[in-house]
């Protein structure tokens, strides 16, 4: 009996060590072996979230957005619309697409380094803009960062369902990092829409499932309400205006003042619903 109780001790003990070896050994996503909880979950997505930093030719901060680690500590995802712009017109042969670039990008990591980043997707062809049409943006650090970095990796599974929990992490409206947790509550035909709020600066953002994978990019212009008040600006903004008013000492035309509300209004006001690409057409991109 004492024998078989000393060989049960050997076996447990050897069980534990194993099962230390592979969770130490795992640095990045989930380790399947271990309870995948809320926590770990919000964690990672933390840990793999950077702040994307975009600086006009004058080097003046222009945009601020959410990006992430994906396959490796190099490579970096955000929303396409964070980083740049283009205009697309019709040629008779076909389209023309004129890129409108920043002077520079980068990134602060969760450890606080800032690195720059390049622009490096691979388009199809010099006209391909299906990539614009999901909203995506693949990046290349740089350098490498000088801490450990953890890094996210995609869905396997093409399903997502309404119900299912949801994590996601960002920086909305110049705030540190911050995190949620929801549900899907809708699926279209690109998009995922959340119950959780997204704001912007949350845009670039990984959408993680139950297991940690990511199943969507967090997009704030998925959302009508921040298309239609973009609208709303463009319209004033090619509009003429001589209405005068007066905001904190400043004298404003009145489509001025429309303008820097209409702003205000789509940065800040919250409906409570969140919005996401889906990856599934990010992946072919990816090679």
């Amino acid at each position: 009996m004492k024998i078989n109780l000393c060989l049960l001790s050997i076996l447990l003990l050897a069980i534990t060590i194993t099962n230390f070896s592979c969770n130490v050994a795992s640095a990045n996503g989930i380790n399947s072996k271990m309870a995948v909880t809320d926590t770990a979950i919000i964690n990672l997505s933390r840990q793999a979230s950077v702040k994307i930093l975009v600086y006009d030719t004058n080097n003046k901060l222009m945009e601020e957005g959410t990006g992430f680690f994906l396959n490796d500590n190099m490579t970096i995802v955000t929303c396409f619309h964070v980083i740049g712009s283009y205009k697309v017109t019709k040629t008779a042969t076909g389209v023309n697409v004129s890129w409108v670039s920043s002077k520079s990008i980068k990134c602060v990591t969760y450890n606080n380094d800032t690195i720059g980043l390049t622009w490096v997707l691979t388009r199809k062809n010099e006209n391909d803009v299906n990539f614009l049409e999901h909203d995506f943006a693949v990046l290349k650090l740089d350098k490498k960062s000088i801490h450990p970095i953890r890094w996210l990796n995609l869905s396997k599974d093409s399903k997502i369902y309404a119900g299912e929990e949801i994590y996601f992490s960002g920086y909305p409206l110049n705030l540190p990092l911050l995190s949620n947790n929801g549900t899907v509550s809708g699926i279209g035909e690109d998009n995922i829409f959340l119950q959780a709020p997204s704001n912007n600066g949350n845009s670039g953002g990984a959408l993680l499932d139950s297991k940690g994978n990511v199943i969507g990019i967090i997009d704030f212009k998925a959302l009508q309400l921040s298309m239609d008040f973009e609208k709303y600006m463009y319209a004033i903004e090619h509009a003429d205006g001589e209405v005068g008013f007066y905001q904190g000492g400043l004298e404003l035309s009145g489509n001025q003042f429309n303008y820097k509300l209409i702003r205000t209004l789509n940065d800040n006001l919250n409906t409570g619903i969140g919005g996401a690409k889906n990856v599934t057409y990010f992946k072919e991109y990816l090679r």
